[in-house]
């Protein structure tokens, strides 16, 4: 059986990292080697900035290491295509911003985490 192919946004591996419960079942499944996570540099980019804010209590030198961890475990893609959301009626983040533009869209991904919760 094929594994599963998942892309995990920044949320979910900072609350698996941090906090623990299902995203961080998730993560022990990509360790473990019995699903695949993909990453894309935008998304990277923008755990590493969320990573490093100072309410988290985290030293530079954890950030690296716990950011060169996922570089080490995940999968990079290159999408050269990337989905605006907002065109699509999708609600803001209350936080500004469009949360998901970074997302991304392969044949191979079978499942996106989270999940929108506009989307159904």
């Amino acid at each position: 059986m094929p594994k599963t192919k998942v892309v995990l946004d920044t949320n979910v591996l900072i609350s698996g990292i941090l906090f623990g419960g299902n995203p961080r079942q998730i993560l022990e499944l990509v360790i473990q080697g019995k699903i695949n996570a993909y990453i894309s540099p935008a998304i990277l980019t923008e755990f590493r900035e969320v990573l490093i804010r100072p309410k988290f209590g985290l030293t530079h030198e954890e950030c690296f290491s716990i950011a060169k961890e996922i570089e080490d475990i995940f999968c990079f893609v290159f999408p050269q295509i990337t989905v605006d959301f907002h065109g699509a009626g999708y609600k803001p983040s209350p936080l500004g911003g469009n949360v998901f533009s970074k997302y991304f869209f392969l044949p191979e991904i079978d499942v996106m985490m989270p999940i929108p919760k506009d989307w159904g």
